[in-house]
């Protein structure tokens, strides 16, 4: 008997089970989450730049403002220096002996907003505005302080190249009592007194036959009065 061989089962796959596509608001939200993701990001990348540009721009003004402030002190330095030298007996000037009409400087530039007399009366020997503060029309200040050891509480002694001396009271870092002022013969010359770093009340000029003049009240009469002693 003879036997046909049976062919292979074939076995019937079915076809795997497709997803249904996306909807299209899926497709839009996503893209409207890409939209404002850059639109953060592009905001945040011009803030930035914005902050660092307002910085830039602040840098920029703060030296220009102290460039003016220096050049200006420079004027009145060299005209604080011209005076002393013109009246040597003279010891403090004020602000308004050197700036204005008929005075050394015709006016002082002021775009900044300066009050420059909040720096006088300034010394024969301090004219270099090395030790500042000075406050701006909107309120802003700005201050220098040499990296100097503060001088000790007590008096301190500067000898001049003539031989003439000043003595000033330190308390706490400034100038803050009584000022004396002597000629090399040691006679008395002038005295003063300092408040907190400055000359407050009159500076007086002693002539060698004891007469004294408030050179900051009437400066012409005490260089009249000191030249033709």
């Amino acid at each position: 008997m003879t036997t046909t061989p049976e062919s292979p089962r074939q076995e019937s796959q079915s076809p795997s089970p497709q997803l249904p596509p996306p909807p299209a608001s899926a497709d839009k939200d996503t893209r409207s989450r890409k939209i404002v993701w850059i639109s953060i990001v592009a905001a945040a990348a011009v803030l930035g730049f914005g902050v660092l540009a307002v910085s830039a721009v602040r840098k920029v003004n703060r030296s220009s403002l102290e460039a003016n402030l220096q050049s200006n002190f420079r004027q009145l330095a060299s005209a604080a220096d011209q005076l002393f030298l013109e009246h040597p007996h003279r010891i403090f000037v004020k602000y308004d002996e050197l700036v204005g009409p008929g005075h050394y400087i015709k006016a002082v530039i002021a775009d900044t907003g300066a009050d420059y007399h909040s720096l006088f009366p300034i010394r024969r020997d301090q004219t270099e505005f090395l030790d500042w503060t000075i406050q701006l029309s909107d309120g802003r200040v700005f201050a220098f302080r040499p990296q100097a050891e503060p001088k000790p509480d007590g008096v301190d002694v500067v000898r001049l190249p003539d031989g003439a001396s000043f003595e000033t009271t330190w308390r706490s870092g400034a100038g803050d009592g009584p000022f004396r002022a002597f000629y090399a013969d040691g006679k008395p010359w002038g005295e003063a007194a300092y408040v907190k770093g400055r000359v407050v009340g009159p500076s007086w000029l002693f002539t060698r036959d004891g007469r004294k003049f408030d050179e900051l009240a009437d400066g012409e009469a005490a260089e009249q009065a000191l030249d033709h002693q």
